[in-house]
């Protein structure tokens, strides 16, 4: 994978833009809704900005099956099983 430029002072984080008002990020983003970009504009950005993607970050395996049982309703089952063998009701 490659390693993500840093981001300049011209293009400041992801982020940061969600919390600007949206022609001020169009201004510093240097775009114009009225026409498209070309192949060379598009390379330039790119360098620029970075790919448009957002990463995936992969969760184990353990951390996925200890997160179904995390919650309101497993710890009442869980209670319920506990109680249950606490009067061998099986």
């Amino acid at each position: 994978m490659r390693a993500r430029p840093e981001p300049t002072p011209a293009a400041p984080a992801t982020d940061e833009y969600a919390h600007r008002p949206m022609a001020e990020a169009l201004t510093r983003l240097e775009v114009d809704l009225s026409q498209s970009l070309d192949a060379e504009q598009a390379a330039v950005r790119l360098e620029r900005f970075g790919p448009n993607e957002i990463e995936e970050k992969e969760e184990s395996l353990w951390h996925r099956l200890l997160r179904r049982f995390w919650g309101p309703i497993p710890w009442m089952i869980e209670a319920a099983a506990v109680l249950s063998a606490m009067v061998q009701n099986w």
